[in-house]
């Protein structure tokens, strides 16, 4: 716990800047500067090469480890499944065939909710290979190496144990998420969440004043790919980039200055604006469903709300199908997944907890982001239900 805040109080981008100046926040002045060795996780602060050959090495491991996950998932794919359609996916694919660029599909108002990317992604699978399930799975798997390799360079900047790593590595390439990647649908979530990462990644280097060649711009387009990529992931992304922009101007953040947060925000809002503009046009056909407002849920269905936010945070642990199928076998009851539910939201707060009681809130960004995007992808699913 020492080593913790006294890593904490090395590196404050909140109190001082390198040559030892109050940044304005009200800290008393200093004449420490900023270890080399906590400005990206053991590269100088100009980015240029690393300290060591041991760094060196351990830079390429950690960059490996997430190919190395990429491919056995890929085994895993090919073993498990076969080049066709066995689930309800086939619906969507139906309803893009033969010609997924005719106008009539790509011209409409919910353009954006259909995730215009996916339209090109269709045309390549037909036309080079006469449409196949693998070429999907492929994608997924794609988005995910994305999002490791997102994860594994945060990793690196922090110089984390190789248990840390291992242990990080073993839930990302985890197989809660079999049947995203099976079932060929979720290319766009793996996609989309590969590019978020990647932003969340952009912004810590921005927070901790090691940004690259580019970084300001990424930081204002970025927003606006997603618009092309995420589809209703999107208002999760938006949202935490938001909150995370309103924070930063709290914090008074010496490397973001107003103007800059303020730019940053207005590109993130912007494309929420517009996908919530083009949700507004969209129809949606559910099968057995009514249309009630959320408020009508809350009050009169708050046990069924509560239950289902419980379901959806024991998924985090155990895949929704797993847990459907030991209840059909009388294993396990529905007690236990509301339990299971509660002990990952416990875990998600004593992590946002741990992260402002050690002061970590002064020196890195990264962490919060995830933490709040995951929260905020459960309640997606909720308010979309």
């Amino acid at each position: 716990m020492n080593s913790v805040k006294h890593r904490a109080e090395a590196f404050d981008p909140t109190r001082t800047n390198a040559r030892g100046k109050t940044t304005g926040d009200g800290g008393e002045k200093t004449q420490r500067c900023i270890p080399k060795e906590k400005m990206g996780g053991g590269a100088s602060a100009t980015g240029r090469g690393y300290r060591t050959r041991r760094d060196a090495g351990r830079s390429v491991l950690l960059y490996l480890l997430p190919v190395l996950g990429t491919l056995c998932l890929g085994g895993y794919v090919l073993q498990a499944s076969v080049d066709v359609v066995y689930s309800d996916y086939i619906r969507l694919i139906n309803s893009y065939l033969p010609d997924p660029l005719a106008p009539e599909h790509f011209f409409v108002p919910d353009i954006l909710t259909r995730i215009p990317i996916t339209y090109l992604i269709r045309f390549l699978n037909i036309h080079l290979f006469g449409f196949s399930i693998h070429f999907d799975r492929a994608l997924s798997l794609l988005g995910l190496l994305l999002l490791m390799l997102s994860v594994s360079a945060y990793l690196r900047r922090e110089r984390a144990g190789i248990l840390t790593v291992l242990a990080v590595m073993l839930l990302g390439f985890s197989l809660d998420k079999w049947e995203l990647l099976l079932n060929g649908s979720g290319c766009a979530h793996f996609l989309s969440y590969g590019l978020f990462f990647y932003h969340y990644l952009v912004l810590e280097r921005a927070f901790t004043g090691t940004e690259k060649p580019g970084d300001e711009r990424r930081l204002v387009l970025l927003p606006w790919l997603a618009l092309l990529v995420a589809g209703p992931y999107l208002v999760q992304y938006a949202v935490t980039l938001l909150l995370a922009y309103g924070y930063l101007a709290v914090l008074h953040n010496r490397q973001l200055k107003a103007r800059r947060l303020s730019g940053y925000a207005l590109s993130a809002l912007l494309p929420l604006i517009l996908y919530l503009m083009s949700n507004a046009s969209a129809t949606y056909d559910y099968v057995g469903t009514k249309d009630i407002g959320l408020l009508t849920v809350l009050q009169q269905h708050l046990g069924f709300s509560l239950r289902f936010l419980l379901d959806g945070f024991a998924s985090t642990l155990v895949s929704g199908s797993v847990l459907e199928d030991f209840l059909a076998a009388g294993h396990i009851q529905y007690r236990e997944i509301y339990l299971l539910g509660a002990l990952v939201i416990l875990l998600y707060l004593l992590a946002l907890g741990l992260y402002f009681r050690t002061g970590q809130y002064r020196r890195t960004i990264f962490p919060m982001l995830l933490l709040v995007s995951g929260a905020g992808s459960h309640v997606l699913v909720f308010l979309s239900r």
